[in-house]
């Protein structure tokens, strides 16, 4: 079940979604296209990932 648009949660995780998207070169337009073409959020967050400069690369805030 997707949650709440009101959501704190949510607005926090779309809000850095976004702003690591613009990091990587997407404008939040181009990531909504890329979504309604029918990629999954974890499709997008791996594109941004890997257009990332490595010092902002995911695997630096992953635990190991």
């Amino acid at each position: 079940m997707l949650g709440r648009m009101d959501d704190p949660t949510l607005i926090t995780a779309v809000k850095k979604l976004s702003s690591f998207g613009i990091r990587a070169g997407l404008t939040s337009d181009k990531m909504i296209q890329i979504l309604e073409a029918g990629f999954t959020v974890e499709d997008l967050v791996r594109l941004i990932d890997s257009r990332l400069p490595s010092e902002n690369r995911r695997d630096q805030y992953l635990d190991t």
